[in-house]
């Protein structure tokens, strides 16, 4: 199956990332708020925890972020992603302060912050190591071995 993704154009590759950045970005915002709170259930409008996502998505298109190649991710493509979370906390932070919306405790924006940077990257790295692997010769197999 990995094979099948490596073959496939660098548009849907994109499109992948984009989803996976989305999918991040918004769980990251929720454990954030959940673990300033201290509770599991916190109350949002549903619109709110999508927010960060659909203001990171553009800004990381224009960083290029998606532009990179996964196997070559290195210290420039770090620095980029770190640059785009917090340009993406701060136009979050002011569209928070702009729209008057309440609820979200001012220190969950710093815990965003950390996670968001640690989600994105970690994805970026853990992809690297396996395609790597698999280009190299290394069968997936090898990479998560089976055992019984």
């Amino acid at each position: 199956m990995l094979n099948h993704v490596l073959g496939l154009s660098r548009g849907i590759k994109s499109f992948i990332l984009i989803v996976a950045d989305f999918l991040l970005i918004s769980f990251s915002f929720w454990l954030a708020v959940a673990l300033r709170m201290d509770r599991w259930d916190v109350l949002l409008e549903w619109w709110i925890k999508f927010l960060p996502a659909f203001i990171a998505i553009p800004i990381f298109i224009h960083f290029g972020i998606y532009r990179a190649v996964i196997r070559y991710v290195g210290d420039r493509e770090v620095i980029k992603i770190i640059s785009a979370v917090s340009l993406t906390i701060l136009v979050f932070m002011a569209t928070i302060q702009f729209m008057q919306i309440s609820g979200i405790p001012r220190g969950s924006i710093v815990i965003f912050w950390t996670l968001s940077i640690a989600c994105i990257l970690s994805s970026r790295f853990i992809a690297r190591f396996i395609f790597r692997k698999i280009s190299f010769g290394v069968g997936v197999e090898r990479i998560f071995p089976v055992t019984s």
